[in-house]
């Protein structure tokens, strides 16, 4: 099924897999941010995100529960210039985004593109997982 519906639902969708952490992952970012300007995605943010767990339990020995303190996560994204469609690439996972779904044939096109991209610079050991998530908007035709 690689026609495209008229009144198409998707608005947004995301692909992401899961692969062995790169720690070293910013000696890496020009490599990486050359070829992806190259494929059509030049524009080039790095930066950081943040986690952190939360944990609720009740000490039984009346001693302060240690802080779980926030581990930084290195991340680069490369986006096309118009904005609709890009990378995000972190330490264990690589990520495609897009609002300009057409149809699953050009969004796995373009997610192997970027994949083999960054295959090439860090030589991936192994993947543990894939996903994909669509966000619809069911909007009545009047």
């Amino acid at each position: 099924m690689s026609d495209k519906m008229t009144h198409a639902p998707v608005y947004y969708v995301i692909a992401q897999v899961r692969h062995n952490p790169v720690l070293s992952l910013s000696s890496y970012a020009a490599e990486i941010q050359e070829r992806m300007r190259k494929a059509g995605f030049p524009d080039y943010q790095p930066g950081k995100k943040f986690i952190f767990n939360l944990m609720m339990m009740q000490p039984t020995d009346g001693t302060a529960q240690p802080q779980s303190p926030a581990t930084e996560i290195e991340r680069h994204v490369f986006k096309s210039m118009d904005g609709t469609r890009g990378f995000i690439v972190e330490q264990d996972s690589f990520s495609f985004h897009t609002t300009e779904y057409d149809v699953f044939a050009t969004f796995s096109k373009d997610f192997f593109t970027g994949l083999e991209i960054v295959h090439k610079a860090l030589a991936l050991d192994f993947s543990e997982r894939l996903g994909i998530r669509y966000l619809d908007a069911v909007v009545p035709v009047p």
